[in-house]
This record gives C-alpha cells, structure tokens and sequence, in this order.
C-alpha cells in the first residue's frame, strides 16, 4: 500500500509573489491532478490531497497562524491541519 499526500497549494506560500507564486501554484494543480488520476487507477494507491482553493485555503487566509516563519513550511497549526485530513485516510488505508 502506497499513500501519498501532497504538499499543498506552494504558490500561496507567503514566501512567493507574483508571477513565481502563479508558477508555483500552477504546479501544485498539475501535481495534484497526475497523483488523483494515479489515485483512480491504482488500487493499492492512496493519494491524500492537500491543495485548497487559495480563497479557502487557511495557508493563505491566515498565513501568520498556519504559516511558520520561514514563509514557506507549515507551523504546528498548519501540520495539525494537513494532519486532520492525513489521518482518517491512513486508518481507512491501514485496515484493507
């Protein structure tokens, strides 16, 4: 079994502006959408999908909460976040 969990939306990370967060986020959509497509074609496969909308993303609507102060990494907020939608996905992976 093989569960994969992404890094999020990294163009939202305060660390970014402009045409490299663009890039960034860009990115974040394309690696979201080859691991969901694995996802659906592999059943030993788990893809846990992190990447929020950044109108709904508290990384970028909170940063200074969820944000560490490197601008770039979670802080323990954030990983707690990531954590909450980590962890029934590994329960439900675990026991098949």
């Amino acid at each position: 079994k093989i569960v994969m969990i992404s890094s999020g939306n990294v163009g939202g990370a305060v660390r970014f502006k402009g045409e490299q967060a663009a890039a960034y986020q860009q990115q974040s959509i394309i690696f979201k959408e080859a691991f969901l497509a694995l996802n659906n074609e592999r059943p030993y496969f788990t893809y846990v999908d992190l990447y929020v909308a950044p109108e709904n993303d508290p990384f970028v609507l909170e940063p200074s909460i969820y944000t560490a102060n490197d601008g770039l990494h979670p802080s323990n907020v954030g990983y707690l976040e990531w954590y909450k939608k980590l962890k029934p996905v590994l329960k439900t992976a675990l026991e098949k």
